[in-house]
């Protein structure tokens, strides 16, 4: 019985670490990029799937300009570059490119949904 008790709370400081946590990411993940920086990096590697301005190719490849991609946060946004998307064609872009290249392309993104 008394173990079962300890479950509970141990659970519970659990979950608010992993909310906690997840805010402070999200958070460090939003910092403001260089969008002209981006520009150059998106040219590199986004615009073969994503397009010159953002449009994609529906439904396979999701426009950056509006729809879920819009209404993603900046640290959402960061995580999709950073980690990529599996079972799609959306590689991961960490080991690439760094994290202040990232925050630069989601600053040029932010730019082309305007």
């Amino acid at each position: 019985m008394k173990e079962r008790l300890l479950i509970i709370p141990v659970f519970i400081i659990g979950i608010v670490l992993i909310v906690f946590c997840g805010t402070i990411f999200t958070t460090l993940a939003d910092a403001a990029g260089n969008a002209q920086n981006g520009k150059v990096l998106y040219g590199k590697s986004c615009v073969g799937c994503h397009r010159p301005k953002g449009e994609g190719m529906p439904p396979m490849i999701p426009s950056l300009r509006d729809g879920r991609v819009k209404q993603m946060t900046d640290g959402q946004l960061f995580q999709k570059i950073s980690k990529g998307v599996p079972g799609t064609g959306m590689p991961p872009y960490a080991d690439t490119y760094s994290e202040d290249q990232i925050h630069d392309i989601v600053s040029y993104i932010r730019e082309l949904q305007k």
